[in-house]
C-alpha cells in the first residue's frame, strides 16, 4: 500500500471544538496505516508538504527514475 498525505491549506474548525477538521484527517490517515501495519501488509507513507502538484511530481520522478 502507497498513502500519500498533505497538508491541509485550507484547513476549517471543528464547530464548537477546539480541532480541526486537518487534525482530524490527519488523525485519520494515521489510524488507517496503523492498521495496515498491525495486519502485516507492506505499506509506505509518503507526506508532502507545501505545493502538493510539486510534491505529487516529485514521487512521480522518483518512481520513475526507480523503474529504469
Amino acid at each position: 500500500f502507497l498513502q500519500i498525505t498533505s497538508d491541509n491549506a485550507d484547513d476549517l474548525d471543528v464547530p464548537g471544538q477546539k480541532i480541526s477538521f486537518g487534525v482530524i484527517e490527519a488523525a485519520q490517515a494515521r489510524g488507517d496505516f496503523g492498521v495496515l501495519a498491525e495486519r502485516g501488509r507492506r505499506a509506505l507513507r509518503l507526506h508532502i508538504t507545501g505545493d502538493v502538484a510539486k510534491g505529487l511530481a516529485a514521487i512521480d520522478a522518483a518512481v520513475q527514475s526507480a523503474l529504469k
